[in-house]
């Protein structure tokens, strides 16, 4: 009898949170969270977040966006 290895990351039955990495593993997966990002891989939270300030000079308003270096940015 063979045991064959079902890949969860593969069919993305894992529970990783989708800020973490899936590594298949004999019989089951490891899960890491991403770059940027603090947990146990199930649970993955944002450790730094980056403000950017900057001026617009048409109409000389200054905005202030905030976000992860990987997010979309977000104005405040």
């Amino acid at each position: 009898m063979v045991n064959e290895d079902m890949d969860e990351c593969k069919f993305n039955i894992s529970d990783c949170d989708v800020n973490a990495n899936c590594t298949n593993t004999y019989g089951s997966y490891k899960c890491t969270c991403k770059v940027g990002y603090n947990g146990d891989g199930r649970s993955c939270s944002v450790t730094t977040i980056y403000i950017f300030c900057y001026t617009f000079c048409n109409d000389k308003r200054n905005y202030m966006t905030m976000g992860h270096k990987n997010d979309k940015v977000k104005n405040l």
